[in-house]
Parts: C-alpha cells; sequence; structure tokens
C-alpha cells in the first residue's frame, strides 16, 4: 500500500498551508482548532468547547491559506489519540503489537499519532516506561507518550512543527475503532496517570489498576 504523503497534504501553491487529509474529512463529527504558524498550541481560547471548526468552515480554511497550522480536537465523534513520543521504546514494550493498524501521522518531533475511536474512553491517560527514569529527573519514570481525549488537541498532518519539520501521513489506513478493554490491554505493564502533568513527580500506577 502506498501511504500518502506531505507532498499530497500541502497546496500546490508557494506560500499556501496545509489541507487537511480527506481521510480526516470523511469522518463529519470531527473538529478543527486554529494554531499559529510552527507552534503547538491552539490560537484561539475556548477552542474546546467554542471555537472548534468542521473542515468545510470558511474560518479554518482561511486560516490554512494563510500558512497556519491546525489541530486534530480530541473527543468529538469518541476521537481518541495515542500520541507516541519513544516509538522504539513502545515497540519493544509490545505495545505497537496490541494496537490496531489504522490512521497514522509522523509527528515533527518524531513521534507518531494513532488515530481511533473508543467509544468508552473516559479521560487522558499519561504513559510511562515501568523501568526507565527520566534522565532529567532520577525520581521521574520515563514519559513515553499519552492517550488524548476530551479537552486535549493533536496537531494536525501539513502542518509544521517548531523545528521545521512536517507533520506526515504515513498510513492513510481507515480510522479504526478499538474497545476501552483493547487500549488497557496495550499498554497494561506500563506506568500510567490520568493527572495532569506538573512541574512535581506525577502519582503513578500500573495501567491495569486504572480499570479497578
Amino acid at each position: 500500500m502506498e501511504y500518502q504523503n506531505i507532498k499530497d497534504l500541502r497546496s500546490n501553491f508557494p506560500g499556501k498551508g496545509a489541507i487537511i487529509p480527506d481521510r480526516l474529512k470523511q469522518h463529519h463529527d470531527l473538529r478543527y482548532v486554529l494554531i499559529e504558524k510552527r507552534t503547538k498550541k491552539p490560537s484561539e481560547r475556548k477552542w474546546q468547547s467554542e471555537r472548534n471548526y468542521p473542515a468545510d468552515n470558511p474560518r479554518l480554511l482561511g486560516h490554512l491559506s494563510s500558512g497556519g497550522n491546525y489541530g486534530v480536537a480530541c473527543g468529538f465523534g469518541d476521537l481518541t489519540v495515542v500520541d507516541i513520543d519513544k516509538e522504539k521504546l513502545l515497540g519493544e514494550l509490545g505495545v505497537l503489537d496490541k494496537l490496531p493498524r489504522t490512521f497514522t501521522v509522523h509527528t515533527g518531533g518524531g513521534g507518531t499519532h494513532r488515530y481511533y475511536y473508543c467509544h468508552t474512553f473516559k479521560k487522558k491517560i499519561i504513559l510511562y516506561h515501568p523501568v526507565l527514569k527520566d534522565p532529567a529527573r532520577s525520581n521521574s519514570p520515563l514519559h513515553l507518550g499519552e492517550i488524548q481525549w476530551k479537552g486535549q488537541q493533536v496537531v494536525g498532518p501539513g502542518s509544521i512543527h517548531p523545528n521545521g519539520n512536517s507533520y506526515e501521513v504515513i498510513d492513510d489506513s481507515p480510522i479504526a475503532e478499538i474497545s476501552l478493554a483493547e487500549l488497557m490491554d496495550a499498554i497494561k505493564e506500563l506506568k500510567t496517570s490520568t493527572m495532569k502533568e506538573t512541574n512535581k513527580q506525577p502519582s503513578t500506577c500500573l495501567a491495569g489498576q486504572l480499570l479497578g
């Protein structure tokens, strides 16, 4: 199978911006947020509740045509994104083998975004290595990624990372459905937290304890 690459998702006109891929546009419940050029944070307040837009919204399209980035808002239409920072380590831990093939984006920072529909997901989960420590904070487990949900967004394919790299579609498969049980089984050997990350050491547990 040939995957779409970034050339398919960008405009052919110089100076123009990202184009939302057809694979995402076919899901009409999805919502998108405005992000300024080469940043990762939404540019509008209340984007979680009010200022999020369907793919054909004129404000969104104007923003993209001027070179702006965009984010895909999680939670809408039960969209859950497995946001992976440490692909190799999660592969070694067997997590990736348990995740169904799905629409996948290679991020500008070198990780991946795996898009899923999970109808009973409830809150963001932060993923940590069960053994390895963060080299910058020796008392904290090594952060591997997150499972994003309502109140979170991921930068959309075709956007540009602050480092200048592009977000690229590497698997144009349909967005797969995954049950909460399947998702928790995939991460059961990891340390996890459902708390918001702060400068303090997060409270973590094994993923299997989240179902208790």
